[in-house]
């Protein structure tokens, strides 16, 4: 079998080179398989195929591996071969193949001549271990398409080509294949498919592309798609959204992307200004006194109650340790300890209280003179007796 590979770039068709290839075969089953690998099943090897005036139908499993290259022949089917019939990997641990439909090899000795073998009925499945499907099963057919639904277990059947004893002719009917628990059904589709068969089908997204082949006059050139989630034939072709399309695109990505930096770095700054704003808040409420010590506003004394403004009451004034009696309360002077601003110096803040100076005093005598004295700048005058020498010392 020769392996060819079609270049996007270069527009053109190429040959791979190939060792072990098996012989050239026809009208077999292939499917791609999850690890990339190609797996043919199935079909005859004639002089259509280069293969001379002999005649050989084909049981085995042929791999082609893009790395390797040709796997041997592997796992020979026991039962009937077939030709045109469908292969379809299923995604499970075991990777089991499922053949469907085609034609039954009852004579090796014969070629394929369209109608002189006989279909292979619908509930006859060939796996790796033989299955007997039940429910709605379809009608018999070759040349149909099989492929695997997005679910991963459901395989889609459509398509291809039946016969009878007076006619040939294409079906357009789909079948469902549940392949865990092995119930055939049959889906209400809406829309009108056109007959075909010898098509190529595949899933694009959550929709299964039917692509040329051939009907009962001509060949067919269009494409036609299912939706599977309405079961609908439509010719509308829903795109396969573009990364990141909802944030318009890798654009829209980037921006928002920008967007969020910014906003982080707006709201660190805003927060660095508030700390700093509350840090500079307290610094303002503290003040440093005369003792060289920071006090708060509230460490300051507070206003004078009205029972400590009662002149008879003995206070002290912070230059003095002499007692001595409030004058003159209701002076403008002493009235300013009430409106001294919180901040001021606590010189400012100490009430204006009467100093005098510091003597010895001698008692009063009787008959002795008296001597007024008077002090500038001070809220009375007193009088003191004058000193005068004790006899007798």
């Amino acid at each position: 079998m020769a392996v060819c590979q079609f270049s996007l770039a270069n527009n053109g068709w190429s040959q791979l080179p190939s060792r072990n290839s098996p012989p050239g075969r026809r009208n077999f089953a292939a499917d791609s398989t999850s690890g990339g690998q190609t797996i043919f099943w199935g079909g005859s090897s004639d002089f259509l195929t280069g293969f001379g005036n002999s005649l050989t139908w084909h049981t085995d499993v042929a791999i082609w591996d893009p790395l390797n290259g040709w796997y041997p022949s592997v796992s020979p089917f026991s039962g009937t071969a077939r030709a045109n019939a469908s292969l379809t990997q299923l995604r499970d641990t075991n990777g089991r193949l499922t053949v469907l439909g085609g034609t039954v090899i009852d004579n090796s000795t014969e070629a394929d001549m369209v109608t002189n073998f006989p279909l292979a009925n619908m509930t006859d499945i060939v796996l790796y271990d033989p299955r007997t499907p039940t429910g709605q099963i379809p009608p018999q057919r070759k040349h149909h398409s099989a492929t695997l639904h997005p679910d991963g277990k459901t395989i889609i059947v459509f398509g291809g080509e039946a016969f009878n004893a007076t006619s040939s002719f294409c079906l357009n009917d789909v079948a469902l294949l549940d392949t865990q628990t092995w119930v055939w059904r049959i889906p209400n589709i809406t829309g009108n498919a056109l007959y075909r068969s010898n098509h190529t089908a595949m899933v694009i997204g959550n929709q299964l592309w039917l692509i040329a082949g051939s009907n009962q006059t001509s060949k067919a050139v269009d494409i036609q798609i299912l939706d599977l989630d309405t079961w609908q034939f439509t010719y509308d072709f829903k795109g396969v959204g573009a990364p990141f399309e909802s944030l318009g695109g890798v654009k829209g990505l980037v921006g928002l992307i920008i967007g969020l930096v910014v906003a982080l770095l707006l709201a660190a700054g805003a927060l660095w200004w508030w700390l700093r704003k509350r840090d500079n808040s307290r610094k303002e409420q503290f003040v440093e006194t005369d003792d060289g010590v920071w006090h708060t506003s509230d460490d300051y004394l507070p206003p004078m109650r009205d029972d400590d403004r009662d002149p008879s009451r003995t206070s002290f004034s912070r230059y003095t340790n002499m007692s001595l009696d409030q004058a003159k309360y209701n002076e403008p002077s002493a009235q300013q300890w009430d409106t001294v601003p919180p901040y001021m110096d606590s010189r400012e803040r100490a009430p204006n209280f009467l100093l005098l100076p510091l003597q010895t005093q001698k008692p009063n005598l009787a008959g002795a003179d008296t001597h007024e004295v008077s002090y500038a700048g001070s809220h009375t005058n007193a009088t003191f007796p004058p000193s005068t020498p004790s006899s007798g010392h």
